[in-house]
């Protein structure tokens, strides 16, 4: 697996990833297709944890921790 560090921080992709993730699951509910909610779950915490590591970046940045 390859560590990709973006050259700019943009919370952005990884909110509408998390956004389109958690409606896609909405929408599996509504349909009472658990199985496929249960696959979308998943994805949407590895997108949460995701968007979680940009906004530390972030954080990091502003406060001269990283450059």
């Amino acid at each position: 697996m390859t560590t990709v560090k973006p050259d700019i921080d943009d919370y952005a992709l990884p909110m509408m990833r998390v956004e389109k993730c958690l409606q896609d699951m909405h929408n599996d509910l509504l349909g009472n297709d658990y199985d496929a909610a249960l696959v979308k779950a998943a994805a949407l915490v590895a997108e949460a944890r995701i968007l979680s590591n940009v906004i530390l970046l972030m954080k990091e940045q502003k406060n001269g921790i990283r450059k």
